[in-house]
């Protein structure tokens, strides 16, 4: 699952030592831009079927769980109607 990877990586740990410190991280462009050539985590099966579920964009799905997570998020977009969607609040009210 994502949330084991989370724990996996090094945000997890920074995650912990955030806080243990009492710094405040924020996730800016958090849903990348593919330049990597590997999968995204917005294209994955699991993100589209809990966007479908509760009639959310995949986009707005992930930055819910980065501010479950107590993150601050900067999504970047150049397409208005991403930015306008990355703004509409979506709660699943399950921490997926």
């Amino acid at each position: 699952t994502y949330e084991t990877q989370w724990k996996l990586n090094l945000g997890y740990a920074y995650s912990a030592y955030g806080k243990a410190k009492g710094i405040h991280f924020t996730a800016y462009s958090p849903l990348g831009n593919n330049i990597t050539g590997q999968p995204r985590i917005v294209d994955s099966e699991q993100v589209q079927k809990i966007a479908e579920e509760i009639q959310a964009d995949p986009a707005q799905v992930l930055i819910a769980w980065i501010l479950a997570k107590g993150f601050s998020v900067i999504p970047k977009s150049v397409t208005p109607s991403r930015i306008e969607s990355n703004f509409r609040e979506c709660i699943s009210g399950k921490e997926e």
